[in-house]
């Protein structure tokens, strides 16, 4: 996958593009820089009843007729048969026979009541074994149009957004499916939390879905799709259940109605987006965003082409190196299987009818500007620290994730420090400051690494405490030993954190923390104990304990960590910007150097940049500055609007 070049694909369904208008929509997508179209392939549309298999009875189910004339123009197809599509069909895609006449298949939460009537539980058989006659009618017909056959499909999708029972407030806890299982992996894994069984269900559940598909003839490399950055991390059961030939991606949305978290981009969505892409790398895979947002299911509040261009910059800055616009054009329902409407406009680029809008122009500007400059695929983000990762917090999202995303990673971005994800579990490097959020649990090899990194020299900030437990919760005080660090507490009562000048410092929790033979740095006022400590190591090693947790919301925590860097010799960074509200990195191939300004705020800014100087940022708006990459300079006015400045 390292060696391909930017995937840029747009989503069009074929059973909703009226037949007669497929050639003439598939050249603008051509046109607009795309060399792919993907499309769901709806089992409920193909399967109307059960046993009943159409897929040439009508101008909406005639697949192969859409896989033969991408074939013949040139275009490379995703196919994304399921089971599941969603897209906004009933019952999620699933045969209205399957969910109507079979609840029993049907997830439950954890009193066995059904979520609802289309979350099915993954593993239930008697879902496998319909699964299983619905892939047996359209696999064969896809591995007639397999690249490697001189057809057009280059990847098929295992399912889609999988574990997405998370969003009905929990996991899947069938009695029968999944509770027996959970108790025999309990007594194999003894200190194992329920999500983590889950996890490895959906992983079992994909790799099923992949032996199938490899039965059948799918011989290309197959994809999945993580329905947001946060569940990127479910998915590391999938990749081991699945072979080689695999590739996770994710979706990025930022508007998708007046229940999303917001409706336009915002620096919390650019963090979530940063650790989505940063976990991919980790895993071994290109950071690609399988649904872009190019378009909403909702009319109101809209999508508007200025934010759509600021989102696709930021997450071109944050690591993004391909994309599937969702969608790229529209058009009426086939009867009976839309479930928000008759048309799924989805104010896409491409409407309905076939007319053109203005996201149109800003897809083809967007696929211009990557396609100028090529060498954006194999450039990283310069950094000034690492930022340690440890599987079992984001895949739990316990208070050292929460530490890490909503305190350290936006504390920094405001300070100007850009981290990179590093992987605890495998660490070997040691040439910035590493940055650890921990619970008291942490695995031994974790702390190991942690032990061998400061020995050669590496200067680490752990908060908010030294770990006492392995990964079974068993003692384990490796790490805790090396440094000399005494046992920690919670401070119960109310605190007001010192450090330095610094004074009541806002906190969530705070915690005792000592060390033999360490300088003390903070303390909390009210009881007078001490709440952080610094201690120097043979070799040039430093640590520093901060016993604290915070969620970045005042500019005394820019001003705690700003120093907390420069103790950890921290003193320079790869730019720097003197408005917290812009965010500025580089992104940098070897030869090639760019830098991103990012303004997600909706007035404008202005920011002294270290490297370009005085900037003036219009609201949303992120500009893109090259450097020692003349020749593909752009001019902002034709290609990337909002995008350049000189």
């Amino acid at each position: 996958m390292s060696k391909q070049p930017y995937l840029i694909s747009g989503e069009f369904h074929y059973f909703r593009v009226p037949k007669e208008d497929w050639a003439h929509r598939l050249d603008l997508l051509v046109q607009s820089g795309a060399a792919y179209a993907a499309t769901y392939i709806p089992w409920m549309l193909h399967e109307p009843t059960e046993g009943d298999f159409r897929f040439s009875s009508s101008e909406f189910d005639d697949l192969e007729g859409f896989l033969d004339l991408c074939r013949e123009k040139g275009i490379d197809v995703i196919a994304r048969p399921g089971p599941y599509q969603y897209s906004e069909l009933r019952y999620c895609g699933l045969p209205p026979w399957l969910c109507e006449n079979h609840p029993e298949i049907m997830a439950q939460d954890k009193d066995g009541k059904a979520y609802n009537n289309f979350a099915v539980s993954y593993l239930h058989p008697l879902f496998l074994e319909k699964t299983k006659n619905w892939f047996d009618q359209v696999l064969p017909i896809l591995a007639r149009h397999m690249k490697s056959r001189g057809g057009a499909i280059a990847y098929v999708q295992i399912d889609n957004e999988m574990c997405f029972h998370e969003w009905f407030g929990g996991w899947d806890y069938h009695r029968e499916v999944m509770l027996p299982h959970w108790a025999e992996y309990k007594k194999q894994n003894p200190a194992a939390e329920y999500h983590e069984f889950y996890f490895h269900s959906v992983g079992k559940f994909a790799g099923i879905l992949a032996q199938w598909m490899r039965d059948d003839g799918i011989n290309c490399t197959l994809m999945h799709n993580a329905a947001n950055p946060n569940m990127v991390p479910y998915f590391r059961d999938t990749i081991k259940a699945v072979d080689e030939d695999f590739l996770l991606g994710v979706d990025m949305y930022f508007n998708l109605g007046m229940d999303f978290e917001a409706n336009n981009p915002t620096p919390i969505f650019a963090a979530n987006g940063f650790l989505g892409f940063e976990q991919l790398r980790l895993m071994g895979y290109v950071p690609m965003v399988l649904e872009m947002q190019a378009g909403n299911c909702a009319d109101w509040p809209p999508t508007t082409p200025t934010n759509l261009m600021c989102w696709y910059n930021t997450c071109l800055a944050m690591g993004m190196k391909g994309v599937n616009w969702y969608v790229f054009t529209g058009g009426p329902n086939p009867p009976g299987i839309g479930g928000d409407g008759d048309i799924y406009d989805y104010n896409a680029a491409v409407g309905p009818l076939g007319e053109v809008r203005p996201i149109y122009d800003v897809l083809r500007k967007f696929s211009d500007f990557i396609r100028e400059n090529p060498w954006l695929m194999h450039a990283e983000m310069e950094y000034d620290y690492l930022l340690g990762h440890d599987w079992a917090h984001s895949r739990s999202k316990n208070d050292a994730w929460n530490l890490l995303r909503k305190g350290v990673l936006i504390t920094g971005f405001c300070t100007s420090y850009t981290p990179k994800l590093v992987e605890l579990a495998s660490l070997n490097q040691s040439d910035k400051p590493l940055v650890i959020c921990t619970s008291r649990k942490m695995p031994r090899k974790i702390q190991d690494n942690i032990i061998k990194f400061i020995q050669k020299g590496g200067k680490v900030l752990i908060a908010p405490l030294v770990p006492r437990l392995d990964e079974n919760e068993e003692e384990y005080t490796a790490l805790a030993d090396f440094l000399g660090a005494g046992f920690s507490e919670v401070i119960n009562a109310s605190v007001d954190f010192c450090y330095g000048e610094l004074t009541n410092i806002a906190i969530n929790k705070a915690y005792t923390v000592t060390a033999a033979d360490s300088r003390p740095l903070a303390y909390d006022k009210f009881s007078g104990k001490q709440t952080a400590w610094e201690k120097d190591f043979p070799g040039g090693g430093k640590v520093i304990c901060l016993g604290m947790s915070w969620k970045h919301s005042k500019d005394i925590h820019m001003d705690m960590f700003r120093s907390l860097m420069m103790r950890l010799d921290c003193t320079d960074t790869v730019v720097s910007c003197d408005n917290p509200y812009v965010w500025a990195v580089v992104r940098f191939n070897g030869k090639n150097r760019c830098l991103f300004v990012m303004n997600l705020f909706a007035s404008p800014m202005e920011a002294n940049i270290t490297l370009i100087g005085r900037v003036q940022l219009a609201p949303m708006e992120t500009k893109i500055v090259f450097f020692n990459n003349i020749a593909n300079q752009f001019d902002p006015a034709e290609k990337a609007p909002q995008s350049s400045v000189r």
